[in-house]
C-alpha cells in the first residue's frame, strides 16, 4: 500500500527544552533510572508539581545510553487513528522505518482493531537497537478506553528493551494492580514529588527570591505541602510584598484557594498590557508571535512570549526555536477562568473566531474548526468542516469528525443535508446504531427531491440492516437505492446490487445470489472498486465450493488475489483458498494463506474473513497435533468476534466453528455449551454449516434423532445448487445409520461424488468412527484408490497423535490413576484457578468442575488444593 501522509505537529514529538532554575532532584532521578527495569514508569500526580519539568531533564541526563521518544498529548488525541499517529510518529524519531508499514492499515476507511495493528507494530519495535523509552505526557486527557487498552495490550507485550514512561494528573484507567501484582510497573506519586524543605530553599535561590529565613520557607513548604507551582507563585508573589512575614501568614487555606490567592497575585502585578495579553491568548492551546499579534491586534507578541519565558511565568516553549509555545495547563485554565469573567462571553467567542482566522488562513484546518465551534460560529464551522470531514473518513478518523459534529446543535446540523448524512454514516462506523438511523430517518423525510442523496441514505441504511441481519428490509433499501441512482453510477449501483446479493446468499438461494454477485462484480471493476470486485469474486468461488467444484473454488481465489495485489481486497481470497486447501489436506499451504488472511487484519483489516482464518489455523494445528497452538488460534478468533460491525451471520459461523472445534477433540460438554449458544442463530445458521447439529446428537449417541434431522436436511439442500454440501451430509448419514448395510450405501454415495474433486477431510477428520465403514467400503471395491488413500491418512494420523501423546503423556508410573481430563482440571489449579475459573476455562459447569477437584483430592489422598498440586509434582503427574 501507498505511504500514507498525515499532518502532525511536530512540536508534539519534542522533549520540552531545558528550563532554567531547574532544581537538582537526584533521589527523583534515580528512581527514573530504575524505571529502566520495569515494562512502564507511571509518574502521577496533580498539576503543578514538576512532573514534565522532572522527566525532561532526566532524559537529558539519560541520553545517549538511553533512546528518548516523547509525545505531548492534547484533548484530540482521544481519537485512536490520531493517538498511534503520534505513537508512531514519535518512534520514527528513533528508528525511521519504525511503524511506517503499520501507518496504510491504521488509515483504511475501515476503523482498525486496535490488538492486530499493535501485533504489527511491536514485531518493529523489536528491532529497535538498545533500551528505548516512550514518554507520554499528559495522559490524563486520554479518555478513549480504546486508547487505554491499546496501552495496556502494548504494555503486556511489548519488547523487553522498550519502556514506557506516563505523566499524568491521576492513575490512569490501566490494569495497575495487575502490573503491581507481577512487578511490571514502578510508580512515582505526588508524595514523592513533593518539594523537601532543601528543595524549596534551592527554588527561592534560584528564583532570585528575596531572603527568608528557613523558618519562613518550611511554614511556605508545609502550607503548600511541597507543591512546586505553588511555591513558584509564592516565590514570584513575596519579592513585591513589603511586609514578608505577614504575607507568610496569610498564605494559608487548601491548595485551590492558595492557588486563587497567588493568581490574583501575579495578575495584579503584571502590566496592564501583558496581563491583558494573558488573558486574551489564554484561549489559545499553542501560542506563536503572528497568532498572539492577530489576536491581540498588538504587534510584538514575539517578544512578550520570550520575556514571559524569561520571567518564568508559566509559559512552555515547544520547539528550540522558540517559535511555538503553550501555557503551563493549570495556569492556561485559571487565565481562561478569568478571561471569562473580565470579559465576557461574547468577547471571548470573538477572540476564539480571531483565533479560526489565523488558522484557517495558515492551512491549519484542524484548529481553525475548534476555535469556530468554542465560538459557537456554526456556519463557519460547517463550512470547514465539510471538506475536512470528508479527509479524515478516508483515513479512518471517525471520531474526530463526530467530537466537531457532536458540538453543533443538531437542528442546525439537519439543515445541511450531506454533512448530515456524512454524520450519520460515521455513527454507523462506530456503532452509535441508533443514533445513526435516527439521522437517516430524518434525511429520508428532508431529502426527497434529492436522489442521489436518498440514494446514499438508502444504502447506508441498507448496511446497518445488514449488520441488523435484517434481510427484507436490506433488500427493500437495496431496490430503492437502485431505483434512485441513474445506470451510470457504477459505484453505489454495484455495492446495491451486491446487499442483494447477500440476501439471496443469507436465504440459501446460491443461484440468484451468484446471478446477483457476478453483476456485482462486473459493476465493481468497471466503476474502479477493485475492493468490491474481489471481494465479490470470492464469493462467487465460495458458490463453486458449495457445488462441489473445488477447481473452480480454487481457480476464483487465485483470481481475487491477483484482483487485488497488495491490499486488504486479499483476504477473503487467501481465506477461501485456505479453506479449499485444508479440505485437500494441503496443511503447509492451507496455513500459509490462512495466516496471509489473518495479517490483513491484523494490519487493521476487514474482520470478516479473519474468522475463518484463525479457523482453519486451528485445524491446521488440530491435524497435526498441537491442541495448544489451536487454542490460541480459536482466541484470536474469538477477539475478532467483538468488532462492533459484524452482522450475526458472523456469530452463527463463529458459534458452528466453535461446535467443530469441541467435537474435534471429543469434548461433548464444551460442544453442548456451543451448541445452545449456536441455537440463538438457529434461523441464520447458513445452509453450509446446518449438519453441525447432527454432529452433536451422533456424539451424543442419539442417532436416530441425527438420522431424522440429515435426512430433512438433504432433501433441504437438494432444492438448492449447493449440491457439494451432500457429501458431508452422506458422511453424517453413514456414521448415524442404524445398520452397517445402509451405512456403507450413503458412504459409496459420498466417495463417489467426492473422489472426482479430491476431497479429503470431510472423510478422514471423523477419524475411527468412519475407518471400519470405510475399510468395509475397500473390502467391497468402492472407489478402491480413492477409499484406500483416505484410510491410509487416518492410520498416518492415528500413529503421530499416538506418538505426540507418549512425547508430551505423563511419564510417571501413576499415569493412570487421573484421567486426561482430571489432569487438564490438576494443570489449573496449580496455576491458581478457582473452580469457576476452571470451569469457564474448560467449558464445563461449576458442579462439574467441583466434581473434579473432589475427585483429584480423593485419588491423591489430601485434604486440600495446595496438597494435592505438592502430591502430583511428587508423583510426577505434574
Amino acid at each position: 500500500m501507498d505511504e500514507v501522509e498525515t499532518s502532525l505537529l511536530t512540536t508534539k514529538l519534542n522533549i520540552p527544552p531545558a528550563r532554567p532554575q531547574i532544581i537538582p532532584r537526584p533521589r527523583l532521578t534515580e528512581h527514573l533510572n530504575r524505571g529502566l527495569n520495569y515494562n512502564l514508569t507511571l509518574v502521577s500526580a496533580p498539576a503543578g508539581f514538576g512532573k514534565t519539568t522532572l522527566v525532561s531533564d532526566w532524559t537529558r541526563q539519560s541520553q545517549p545510553r538511553v533512546s528518548i521518544a516523547w509525545v505531548s498529548l492534547d484533548e484530540g488525541d482521544n481519537d485512536p487513528v490520531r493517538f498511534w499517529d503520534y505513537f508512531i510518529a514519535a518512534l520514527i524519531t528513533l528508528q525511521p522505518d519504525c511503524g511506517k508499514d503499520v501507518l496504510p492499515y491504521l488509515h483504511s476507511p475501515q476503523p482498525p482493531p486496535t490488538e492486530p495493528l499493535l501485533t504489527a507494530l511491536i514485531n518493529d519495535l523489536a528491532g529497535i537497537k538498545g533500551d528505548f523509552v516512550i514518554v507520554l505526557d499528559d495522559y490524563h486527557l486520554i479518555e478513549s478506553q480504546q486508547v487505554h487498552e491499546g496501552i495496556t495490550y502494548l504494555l503486556e507485550h511489548m519488547p523487553v528493551h522498550m519502556h514506557m514512561l506516563i505523566l499524568s494528573r491521576a492513575d490512569p484507567p490501566l490494569p495497575l494492580a495487575r502490573f503491581r501484582g507481577k512487578g511490571t510497573v514502578l510508580e512515582i506519586g505526588a508524595d514523592e514529588l513533593r518539594f523537601s524543605l532543601e528543595d524549596a530553599a534551592s527554588l527561592f535561590k534560584e528564583l532570585k527570591a528575596p531572603e527568608i529565613s528557613t523558618e519562613n520557607i518550611h511554614a511556605l513548604n508545609e502550607r503548600t505541602e511541597g507543591w512546586a507551582v505553588g511555591l513558584k507563585m509564592a516565590a514570584l508573589s513575596i519579592s513585591e510584598q513589603k511586609d514578608v512575614p505577614a504575607f507568610i501568614a496569610a498564605f494559608t487555606g487548601s491548595q485551590r484557594y492558595v492557588m486563587d490567592y497567588l493568581l490574583e497575585e501575579v495578575l495584579q502585578k503584571q502590566p496592564e498590557k501583558i496581563c491583558d495579553f494573558l488573558l486574551k491568548t489564554s484561549v489559545l492551546e499553542r501560542l506563536s508571535g503572528p497568532l498572539c499579534d492577530a489576536l491581540t491586534g498588538v504587534k510584538g507578541s514575539r517578544d512578550i512570549l520570550l520575556n514571559l519565558e524569561r520571567g518564568h511565568l508559566f509559559i512552555i516553549p515547544l520547539d528550540e526555536s522558540r517559535q511555538w509555545y503553550r501555557y503551563e495547563h493549570l495556569f492556561a485554565d485559571l487565565l481562561r477562568h478569568q478571561c471569562e469573567t473580565a470579559y465576557g462571553t461574547v468577547q471571548v467567542a470573538d477572540l476564539h473566531r480571531r483565533a479560526c482566522q489565523w488558522h484557517e488562513d495558515n492551512n491549519l484546518p484542524d484548529d481553525a474548526i475548534h476555535h469556530a465551534l468554542a465560538a459557537q460560529d456554526w456556519d463557519t464551522a460547517i463550512r470547514l468542516i465539510l471538506p475536512r470531514s470528508e479527509e479524515l473518513r478516508n483515513q479512518g478518523e471517525w471520531n474526530i469528525v463526530l467530537h466537531w459534529l457532536k458540538k453543533i446543535p443538531d437542528g442546525l446540523l439537519r439543515e445541511h443535508h450531506r454533512l448530515y448524512c456524512q454524520y450519520a454514516c460515521f455513527l454507523s462506523a462506530v456503532d452509535e446504531t441508533d443514533a445513526a438511523v435516527a439521522a437517516l430517518s430524518y434525511l429520508e423525510t428532508a431529502t426527497q427531491d434529492d436522489a442521489i442523496l436518498q440514494a446514499d441514505v438508502a444504502f447506508l441504511l441498507a448496511t446497518i440492516a445488514s449488520i441488523q441481519f435484517d434481510l427484507k428490509r436490506v433488500e427493500y433499501l437495496a431496490e430503492k437505492s437502485l431505483s434512485l441512482l441513474p445506470p451510470d453510477n457504477l459505484l453505489m449501483r454495484s455495492r446495491a446490487v451486491f446487499s442483494k446479493g447477500f440476501v439471496r446468499y443469507a436465504q440459501s438461494n446460491i443461484h440468484e445470489a451468484e446471478n446477483l454477485w457476478t453483476e456485482a462484480y462486473e459493476m465493481a471493476q468497471k466503476g474502479g472498486d477493485i475492493w468490491l470486485a474481489a471481494n465479490t469474486l470470492t464469493l462467487l468461488g465460495n458458490i463453486k465450493g458449495l457445488r462441489g467444484d473445488l477447481d473452480g473454488a480454487v481457480e476464483l481465489s487465485k483470481r481475487t488475489i491477483n484482483l487485488a495485489g497488495e491490499t486488504q481486497g486479499a483476504a477473503p481470497g487467501q481465506a477461501y483458498l485456505g479453506k479449499v486447501l485444508c479440505e485437500w489436506n494441503d496443511l503447509e499451504a492451507a496455513a500459509e494463506n490462512a495466516r496471509l488472511s489473518a495479517e490483513w487484519y491484523e494490519r487493521g483489516g476487514n474482520p470478516h474473513s479473519a474468522i475463518s482464518a484463525y479457523f482453519i489455523q486451528a485445524q491446521v494445528y488440530l491435524i497435526q497435533g498441537d491442541a495448544d497452538g489451536a487454542a490460541a488460534a480459536m482466541e484470536r478468533m474469538d477477539r475478532v468476534i467483538s468488532h462492533p460491525v459484524l452482522n450475526p451471520f458472523y456469530y452463527a459461523q463463529h458459534g458452528a466453528f466453535h461446535v467443530i472445534f469441541a467435537l474435534q477433540q471429543d469434548d461433548v460438554e464444551a460442544a453442548e455449551k456451543w451448541s445452545r449458544h449456536l441455537s440463538q442463530y438457529a434461523d441464520i445458521l447458513h445452509i453450509e454449516y446446518q449438519y453441525i447439529p447432527a454432529c452433536l446428537l451422533i456424539a451424543q449417541g442419539r442417532k436416530e434423532e441425527a438420522a431424522a434431522y440429515l435426512r430433512n436436511l438433504y432433501e433441504r439442500i437438494v432444492q438448492t445448487d449447493a449440491h457439494g454440501l451432500l457429501i458431508k451430509v452422506r458422511v453424517c448419514q453413514a456414521l448415524a445409520a442404524e445398520n452397517e448395510e445402509a451405512a456403507l450405501e450413503f458412504l459409496s454415495e459420498a466417495l463417489i461424488m467426492a473422489e472426482s474433486e479430491g476431497y479429503i477431510r470431510s472423510f478422514v477428520d471423523e477419524g475411527k468412527l468412519l475407518k471400519q465403514l470405510l475399510e468395509k467400503a475397500l473390502s467391497k471395491g468402492i472407489t478402491p484408490e480413492y477409499t484406500g488413500k483416505l484410510i491410509t491418512i487416518i492410520e498416518a494420523e492415528e500413529r503421530q497423535k499416538l506418538k505426540r501423546k507418549k512425547e508430551i503423556g505423563i511419564p510417571s508410573p501413576y499415569k493412570s490413576l487421573l484421567s486426561e481430563r482430571e489432569v487438564e482440571v490438576l494443570r489449573l489449579m496449580a496455576n491458581g484457578l478457582s473452580n469457576q475459573q476452571i470451569a469457564e476455562r474448560l467449558f464445563i459447569s461449576l458442579s462439574t468442575a467441583k466434581n473434579h477437584v473432589h475427585n483429584i483430592l480423593e485419588k491423591l489422598n489430601v485434604q486440600g488444593r495446595t496438597q494435592a498440586v505438592t502430591q502430583a509434582r511428587e508423583l510426577e503427574l505434574l
